[in-house]
């Protein structure tokens, strides 16, 4: 029957085949090769292929390619709520790397077709734990939480790029996430984490240093702050920024109550400046 391409023939006969098969392999493949045929080679019969492949999950509910066969069907029918169920006993079955697109997908079928936000992003969260390089997994799940209220959510994306990517891209996330936390009233040690982090990974990181060393003060965290001013100190060669760094140390010292630190401070921030001056002339 098939080699005269008469379908319909085929079809009846795999029907009696998997009717009359007494084990689960060869009636499996008899229904898979019925529904394969009215997928791919018969208009309208989409119902009885559908049929034929719920009749093969019934006899084996493992086999993934009655599911894959099903999910082209639900696609072409637009039936979007028994392609997620398809889609989600097929990434039960499924191996990392599958997952992986399947978890993509369905966040696409709920972002952009069902509109279930909660959903699409629980998807996306999902590739991106497998892996966090996933670019557009990761720009859905970013514009779904910049949507929504859950900077919390959004904080832990960013950190987790920068986990992810890490060199100066993790620069770039952990200094985002930094000015985000703060800006949540995020836990401050966790923050405070977030602009080391930024920092040791910047190729130059002069301005998140200072930037670093402003929040620090501005948070009333003064051993830290003395502790990144003394850092800048160490690296810093120009001796205009040297000399702002020493005053900083000296005004630190100031209001901590230690008076000789603060006026030695003060005296060699005058004199680096002094320095600079006459190198001017």
């Amino acid at each position: 029957a098939v080699s005269r391409k008469d379908w319909v023939g085929a079809v009846e006969l795999l029907t009696r085949q998997a009717a009359a098969s007494s084990g689960t392999e060869g009636r499996t493949a008899a229904l898979l090769a019925s529904a394969h045929i009215q997928i791919s080679e018969m208009e309208g019969r989409q119902d009885q292929a559908a049929a034929a492949l719920r009749e093969a999950l019934s006899v084996r509910p493992d086999n993934y390619t009655a599911l894959r066969f099903l999910r082209v069907i639900h696609y072409d029918r637009e039936e979007y709520a028994p392609l997620v169920d398809v889609l989600g006993q097929a990434r039960a079955l499924a191996g990392a790397g599958e997952q992986l697109r399947i978890d993509y997908e369905l966040g696409r079928v709920h972002d952009e077709v069902l509109q279930d936000a909660p959903k699409a992003l629980a998807a996306f969260q999902r590739a991106l734990a497998q892996d966090g390089r996933l670019i557009p997994a990761f720009l859905y799940a970013e514009q779904l939480l910049n949507g929504s209220s859950d900077k919390p959510g959004l904080l832990a994306l960013w950190r987790g790029a920068a986990d992810a990517w890490g060199g100066p891209d993790a620069s770039w996330w952990r200094a985002r996430a930094a000015r985000l936390g703060d800006l949540i009233g995020a836990d401050a040690d966790e923050v405070a984490l977030d602009w080391l982090s930024a920092i040791d990974a910047a190729p130059v990181p002069g301005f998140l240093a200072e930037e670093h060393r402003h929040w620090l003060q501005l948070r009333g965290r003064p051993d830290e702050l003395a502790t990144a001013l003394q850092s800048s100190l160490a690296t810093t060669k120009d001796p205009r920024a040297r000399a702002a760094v020493l005053a900083d140390l000296g005004r630190l010292a100031s209001q901590s109550g230690d008076r000789a630190m603060a006026l030695q401070r003060f005296d060699e921030a005058l004199e680096r400046a002094a320095s600079d001056a006459r190198s001017l002339v």
